[in-house]
């Protein structure tokens, strides 16, 4: 614990010295001096959770994949609405504790709490170096207790399988989100292919009826 250290303090009142710990210096330049030190106080930016955020976006080597991007953004906006645009000098380790309960009791795996303490915590990383702020995250080492044993199970894809979820589409084949799992099903196409052809790239009349894939030309 921090002790206050007892400061002993004299003024000379006929040559407007002042004293202190015993050494002397004029009364002008500790006004001089403790006035600049509350005007660079004053003018010093309070950088935000916002502007840390920014600042991870623009320095990440991955910024131009829209995908990291969309998934940082998410992450950082479901923290920013429940906590608010936080000073940086106010994040404390409670913060990333009490938002991972709150993650927790939405019903999200700790998977995926998970994924968004590492793009937080990789956020104040950055930021912190970026801004030449000497201080360690106070996001690192987070326990998220059962990790892992939530994990849901992957189920080996077996030809009954397949058939199983082949018949299942058939049956509700009214639903266009149906009928696009059928042609992925049957094509192995990925989801963006058959959701963004075009009518004249769907080839019906031909020995084998087909869907051609192209790029995309404006």
């Amino acid at each position: 614990m921090n002790q206050l250290v007892p400061i002993d303090i004299e003024v000379d009142d006929v040559e407007r010295l002042v004293k202190i710990n015993g050494i002397s210096f004029e009364e002008q330049f500790l006004a001089k001096l403790i006035a600049e030190h509350f005007d660079k106080k004053k003018s010093q930016k309070i950088f935000t959770i916002t502007d840390a955020f920014n600042i991870y976006i623009s320095e990440n080597p991955s910024s131009s994949n829209w995908k990291f991007v969309a998934h940082a953004k998410r992450n950082f906006n479901s923290f920013k609405s429940y906590f608010g645009d936080l000073t940086l000098d106010e994040l404390r380790h409670w913060h990333i504790a009490q938002y991972r309960d709150y993650q927790l009791g939405r019903g999200l795996k700790s998977s995926s709490v998970r994924k968004h303490h590492n793009t937080l915590n990789a956020m104040l990383n950055s930021a912190f170096k970026f801004l030449d702020i000497d201080r360690l995250s106070p996001f690192r080492a987070l326990i998220i207790k059962g990790e892992g044993e939530d994990k849901r199970e992957m189920p080996i894809i077996t030809s009954d399988l397949i058939l199983a979820v082949k018949d299942h589409l058939v049956k509700r084949k009214s639903s266009p989100h149906c009928l696009v799992a059928l042609v992925q099903l049957n094509t192995g196409f990925r989801l963006s292919e058959p959701v963004f052809a075009r009518l004249d790239d769907c080839v019906l009349e031909h020995d084998i009826p087909h869907l051609w894939i192209r790029k995309c030309i404006e």
